[in-house]
């Protein structure tokens, strides 16, 4: 006998089962040999008329067994496997692949005996867990198969599949998970702990339930202080308390409703690097198992470790900057003259609800008062803050409801008022190009994902195993967009409004072996890219007549390939700290895989001055979609006021170009000064004169201030530091908690620039001077 083999079907090789060793041959005459060989017999002298035959269908309501009217076919492919049941364990089974189009199989020329039939699932899918168990009856591996008689050659049985709905729709998520929050939040007991005042409650636990008012504004205490609680439920407002960050880890639920909303704080100038605070809101440990006591009150604990939001989630502002111009900026040590970067998001949940809005901070503008004009070489520089970034994972769902908004904080501007004048001299004028900052990427990672809402960000990076987008999605990159995930994966892109996915750069789309991507119901410009639209596939769905490149507004058009898969990481945690002389200061940081497979990263430190840093290992391992934590620590030098850059990066070792990288800026605390915390100091230029204004937050044994006024050199040093005022203006009586205090500089030249800054004196004759809320104004 002699069987012709070509590229026509897969048939698998060996009992491994997986899609990397394959061959393939003749579809229908060896596949009928095959199963009679199987069963031990010689092949039916009727012309091999028994028959298996059925389809793969969505099981809407997790079931299994029979189809159910209305119950539509499964379009994602997949293997039938036919053994006999008395065969060996090590004999190989025949298979036969669901259609993609209709999700139909058909085995043919079965010779009569007992057979198991079961449909593969890779153990690595989600599915996977649900699909092996022996009931509900979804015959998904070998050991749980559907047992079948042929009692003659003549048998046609009907059999279909079922695959569990894990994507049911947006509305049903979002209000189940609506109902297990308001259940939690409701409970009552001597765990739950109510705040109705503005305080963070202390003494709390793993089991606490933390309530927070409508009427509340409460202060959340320094992230050192490892909250861990089993839940949050917000009402009123969450704020960080000290700009150091607001960071809350939980067990069952964060939810914060309607009116409720967390907020990092602004930058202000009494932080040394003017950057807006973050918020940190996670799970303690993604593999704690769900308790039996949760299973009992709430039937299930699909729900557990649930992150549900319909407020509103907000990252601190960085800092804005005012300058008289760019004459006096400095060849090195810039900091003072960009715009501070806008705080960071980063969500963690076993579930993820995004009902609401989410933002990062914006960075701080930066605005050039007089002229633009650098007495130097022509560069470049970029003096914006950039946007703050959002990161959001779930180990399971991440379901975004409509009206949700997820946004990744915008670059903050430069403006300049008299563009390129230089009155004295205009051969000074030179090409000093300035340049806004960057708005911060957005990356989404999850198990499922149903991703309504709108969302935007610098780049945005989309990794879920099965995701439907649908016509309330509008997803906005600067950059590029990437939606990508491993093997057997589904992305369902239909029935998109016109341009509902752009991006200024590309737009990329690719899956694993087996993945599927589905643009059926679509007939407009879906897609719109600045550079190109490149496509990673084996299974590409369109409706009839339809092509890719009629979907596609690009200029460098399509690219198609094959299956890929696509790595990308992220490194969250602190970006600003500050401790005192000779302190060592943990910090800990968060690398989260954002790519469907399992990755090993090459990690290194670097420090700008030399500072010690330690506790980084050298390498991570890291599952697909998730994270483990970096702890480190600094040791700081001696001299107050001390600055330094630490840069921390991860290097992908299966894509070497793939590299995750933070920085964390780290400054040793000034000398303390007791008798006054200043809040705030303002210059601001008036027909004939300078007010000057500033707030304190604090004054102990403060007998008053005086006014100085500095220069500026050209490395952008103060010097020439001279008192205006001969006599302190006096302290206001009661200010121990702080007041605001007025004056009016009029000794003045209309054109010239003034830098100005506040000298406190105490009762005992000691003065200090408060040179890091300097501020300058140019006359009129």
């Amino acid at each position: 006998m002699k069987l012709n083999f070509n590229k026509r079907d897969l048939v698998i090789s060996d009992t491994n089962l997986g899609p990397s060793k394959t061959r393939w041959r003749n579809k229908t005459l060896a596949r009928a040999i095959s199963v009679a060989l199987l069963a031990g017999g010689v092949l039916p002298a009727s012309g091999w008329a028994a028959t298996i035959s059925g389809v793969k269908f969505v099981d809407d309501n997790r079931t299994g067994g029979a189809r159910e009217p209305g119950e539509p076919v499964f379009t994602g492919g997949g293997g039938i496997y036919l053994k006999l049941d008395s065969a060996p364990a090590t004999q190989r089974p025949v298979v036969e692949w669901a259609d993609f189009g209709d999700g139909s199989y058909s085995f043919t020329g079965i010779s009569p005996g007992t057979y198991k039939i079961w449909q593969y699932v890779n153990p690595t899918s989600p599915l996977f867990t649900l699909m092996s168990s022996p009931s509900p009856e979804y015959f998904a591996s070998e050991a749980t198969a559907k047992t079948i008689t042929i009692a003659n050659d003549a048998d046609a049985i009907a059999l279909d599949f079922p695959v569990p709905n894990l994507t049911p729709s947006a509305a049903t998520y979002i209000n189940d998970a609506q109902t297990v929050a308001n259940t939690i939040c409701n409970s009552t007991g001597s765990n739950v702990v109510s705040v109705n005042d503005n305080t963070w409650p202390t003494g709390l636990n793993e089991n606490s339930i933390v309530i927070i008012s409508s009427s509340s504004v409460v202060e959340v205490p320094d992230p050192t202080l490892d909250i861990h609680v089993q839940a949050v439920c917000n009402y009123g407002t969450l704020r960080d308390n000290d700009q150091d960050g607001l960071t809350i880890t939980y067990d069952a639920l964060f939810a914060n409703f309607e009116d409720g909303r967390v907020e990092g704080r602004d930058a202000s100038t009494s932080l040394p690097f003017g950057f807006g605070s973050n918020v940190d809101l996670k799970i303690f440990d993604e593999y704690t198992p769900c308790p039996l006591s949760y299973y009992n009150d709430h039937g299930s604990c699909e729900y557990y470790g649930l992150f549900y939001n319909e407020g509103v989630i907000q990252a601190g502002e960085g800092l804005h900057r005012s300058h008289a111009d760019t004459k006096n900026i400095p060849s090195t040590n810039v900091s003072n003259y960009i715009g501070g970067n806008g705080g960071s998001i980063d969500v963690f949940g076993n579930r993820v609800v995004q009902n609401g809005a989410i933002q990062s901070g914006n960075g701080g503008n930066v605005v050039f008062t007089e002229s633009y004009y650098y007495n130097g070489s022509s560069r470049h520089l970029k003096v914006g803050g950039d946007g703050g970034a959002i990161t959001i994972t779930s180990g399971g769902m991440l379901t975004g409801s409509s009206q949700s908004t997820t946004m990744s904080g915008e670059g903050g501007d430069v403006s300049v008022t008299n563009p390129c004048v230089d009155r004295s001299n205009p051969s000074d004028c030179h090409a000093y190009e300035l340049g806004g900052g960057d708005s911060g990427a957005l990356t989404v990672g999850a198990l499922y994902a149903l991703t309504a809402g709108y969302y935007k960000g610098h780049s945005i990076y989309v990794d879920p195993t099965v995701s439907s987008v649908g016509s309330d999605t509008t997803i906005i990159a600067e950059e590029d967009v990437v939606i990508f995930g491993g093997d057997n994966w589904l992305l369902e892109l239909r029935e998109l409004s016109s341009e509902a996915i752009t991006a200024g750069g590309k737009i990329i789309l690719a899956t694993g072996l087996s993945g599927t991507i589905d643009l059926r119901g679509n007939n407009a410009k879906i897609f719109k890219a600045g550079v190109q639209v490149e496509i990673y596939t084996d299974n590409l769905l369109l409706d009839d007549g339809v092509t890719i490149e009629s979907l596609v507004d690009a200029p460098n058009g399509v690219i198609r390939g094959p299956a890929k898969i696509i790595y990308h990481a992220v490194i969250t945690g602190s970006s600003q700290l500050t401790g005192n002389s000779n302190e060592t200061l943990p910090v800990r940081l968060d690398l989260r895989n954002a790519g469907p497979k399992v990755d090993t990263y090459t990690l290194a430190v670097t420090s700008e001055n030399g500072w010690t840093v330690s506790g980084l290992p050298t390498t991570l391992t890291i599952e697909g979609l998730g994270q483990s934590e970096l702890a480190l620590s600094f040791t700081l030098p001696t001299t107050p006021g001390a600055t330094d850059t630490i840069t921390v990066t991860a290097t992908s070792q299966a894509d070497s170009t793939v590299v995750a990288t933070t920085e964390i800026r780290v400054k040793v605390a000034e000398e303390p000064n007791l008798a006054v915390e200043l809040a705030d100091f303002t210059a601001i230029a008036e027909d004939g004169g300078i007010r000057l204004d500033w707030e304190t937050a604090s004054e102990i044994d403060n007998a008053g201030f005086f006014i100085v006024r500095a220069r500026q050199d050209e490395n952008g040093e103060y010097t020439e530091i001279t008192r205006i005022t001969p006599q302190p203006i006096l302290s206001v009586d009661g200010s121990i908690n702080g007041a605001s205090y007025s004056y009016r500089d009029s000794n003045v030249v209309s054109g010239n620039t003034y830098y100005y800054a506040i000298e406190d004196i105490e009762f005992s004759g000691k003065t200090s001077l408060h040179m890091e809320l300097i501020d300058s104004a140019t006359a009129k």
